[in-house]
């Protein structure tokens, strides 16, 4: 009886090793590229609630920037944070009759890396603008 050795090669070991590479290559950016585009509704989440206490204050004062609202910003708030902290959301421009928000990576977020959507924002007008057309 002839002794036969059991186990792998080592070409069959390198083949399994290269496959593996090959698929962790692949699969490595597009998972990146899929959390970094979940993560941008954290900014649009933001903007559109921000918008949204906006809007309340105003019909009940008759103007955006109303000293008595506690919604954003008129609370007093410089910068406000989104729910999950990847992106902080400010009031570029806020006068009594119109409203214009900007989200932009918070500096601590991995978002900071994300240059194809780096800021949103979305006027008293419902306009919405991104750093490209197709973030909205």
């Amino acid at each position: 009886m002839k002794n036969q050795n059991a186990g792998f090669t080592l070409i069959e070991v390198l083949i399994t090793i290269a496959i593996l590479g090959i698929l962790t290559a692949i699969v490595i950016p597009s998972h990146n590229h899929s959390t970094s585009k979940a993560r941008r509704t954290d900014a649009k989440i933001a903007l559109l609630e921000s918008a949204s206490s906006l809007e309340k204050c105003f019909v009940i004062n008759n103007q955006y920037n109303h000293a008595t609202c506690t919604s954003f910003p008129a609370s007093g708030a410089d910068v406000v944070y989104s729910a999950e902290g990847h992106y902080k959301v400010v009031a570029t421009n806020l006068t009594a009759t119109s409203f214009t928000l900007t989200a932009s990576p918070a500096d601590s977020s991995p978002q900071t890396n994300d240059s194809h959507c780096a800021s949103f924002s979305i006027s008293s007008s419902g306009v919405k603008n991104a750093t490209s057309p197709d973030c909205w």
